[in-house]
């Protein structure tokens, strides 16, 4: 019994049209016909073989069957457009902090503090947009190293963090 594997993922798989050649190779094989037809017809003395249009026709033909010549299962062309993209990609990427992308967005501050002595529910707080400066830097870290003071973190359904201190007496 005849028994053939059948491929997991059938989109990678070429339709064979004429014994071994895809459709890929049939086009770059018969293209020449139609270009040497051109070539007989357009050129000086129309209608008339001549030498210069017979080399013309011949290197047109041993081109196109070349590229349709099949390597680890691509033709020729598609590896010569792999090679030709990857020798014209970029070869430097310049990173520099200073260039206008995004400079025009109006972004809110980052550091939103509460004013001290405001309720923490959502009625009666007030955000601030402050900067803190080097003093709120410097009482914040004392905060942070107190042993007696408790920090929590909290966030809600949509992200929003919120971060309480608590002095336990």
């Amino acid at each position: 019994m005849r028994t053939s594997n059948v491929p997991a993922q059938i989109t990678t798989i070429e339709d064979k049209i004429a014994g071994n050649l895809t459709l890929q190779q049939m086009i770059l094989l018969a293209s020449p016909i139609f270009i040497d037809f051109a070539v007989y017809t357009i050129f000086p003395k129309e209608l008339k073989l001549n030498t210069y249009k017979l080399i013309l026709m011949l290197l047109i033909t041993g081109v196109l069957a070349s590229l349709a010549i099949r390597i680890k299962t691509k033709t020729l062309l598609v590896w010569m457009v792999t090679v030709t993209k990857y020798r014209l990609r970029a070869r430097y990427y310049i990173f520099d902090k200073n260039n206008d992308y995004l400079r025009g967005l109006d972004l809110a501050s980052p550091f939103i503090a509460y004013e001290i002595g405001a309720s923490v529910s959502k009625k009666d707080s007030k955000k601030v947009n402050r900067k803190l400066i080097e003093g709120d830097y410097i009482k914040l870290e004392h905060i942070l190293t107190n042993s007696s003071a408790n920090l929590t973190f909290t966030s809600n359904r949509k992200g929003v963090l919120h971060v309480s201190f608590t002095e336990i007496k």
